[in-house]
């Protein structure tokens, strides 16, 4: 749900590239939540570590179940269920989220703007 908003919507209006991927059941303090048996932590890391590797393909906003691309449950790709956990999450970390995610971007970038603006260094933007 959050590779979305994190990368943009289409056309991708950042240079950030955003994909979840569901390291599989692993032994961690979160195993009683899932289960009674798991994979060593490093294994489930090995996955999201060759996702993270810039020789490895990945689709942006795409859903990784270990090491394979798969369909993402469909409450994940509900444009209002997406805006419904970014109002959420923006209260409980205590901003506002009153803005869709392109106007967030939108803001994002104007914001960047002025900072760039004001900065004497010139700082390069990222894409």
């Amino acid at each position: 749900m959050w590779t979305t908003p994190v990368s943009g919507r289409p056309p991708p209006t950042s240079c950030v590239t955003a994909v979840s991927v569901n390291p599989g059941v692993c032994e961690t303090g979160l195993l009683p939540m899932y289960g009674h048996e798991g994979a060593p932590a490093a294994e489930g890391a090995q996955h999201v570590a060759r996702l993270c590797d810039p020789g490895t393909e990945i689709v942006n906003r795409a859903y990784y179940d270990r090491s394979e691309r798969v369909a993402p449950a469909p409450a994940a790709t509900e444009d209002r269920t997406v805006k419904r956990l970014n109002k959420l999450a923006g209260l409980l970390v205590g901003n506002t989220a009153r803005r869709g995610s392109a106007d967030v971007s939108k803001h994002a970038r104007k914001k960047r703007a002025r900072r760039k603006k004001g900065s004497s260094h010139g700082s390069k933007p990222c894409c």
